[in-house]
């Protein structure tokens, strides 16, 4: 019972990350199974993402190469271990954790419909805002 709770509550931290994050960067750069550290913490700024859940942002969205310039004081091992929980908690097969692969498996994302320039972080989407909630 507890750790069905303690997975439920990581879930839940984590649901911007493997939900909205691949969303965003897709629309903001194009379909990639993977993304460049800066294209990440770009993205992440744009959905206000707290700066603890920065590390599985990265190991998330990026190749292991990315993902160790982005967090030095972490190393590869780090990095699977983020994957594995990540692919654990939502239930998805590790190999195929890539944002490509998210975009296709949660279609209905979560955060803000982005349209948005990646440099600027201003709405050129016509909607009038910064996006839909």
């Amino acid at each position: 019972m507890i750790k069905f709770l303690r997975d439920s509550l990581k879930r839940r931290r984590l649901r911007l990350v493997v939900k909205g994050l691949p969303q965003v960067l897709r629309q903001c750069y194009g379909r990639q199974e993977f993304y460049t550290a800066g294209q990440v913490a770009t993205a992440a700024k744009l959905l206000k993402l707290r700066r603890g859940l920065m590390p599985s942002a990265f190991a998330t969205a990026c190749a292991t190469p990315e993902f160790l310039a982005a967090q030095p004081d972490l190393n590869e091992e780090d990095y699977m271990n983020l994957r594995t929980d990540i692919a654990e908690l939502f239930w998805l097969d590790e190999e195929k954790l890539n944002c490509r692969t998210l975009t296709s498996e949660f279609r209905n994302p979560i955060g803000p419909a982005i349209g948005v320039d990646p440099v600027s972080g201003l709405d050129v989407g016509g909607n009038g805002g910064g996006g839909n909630w």
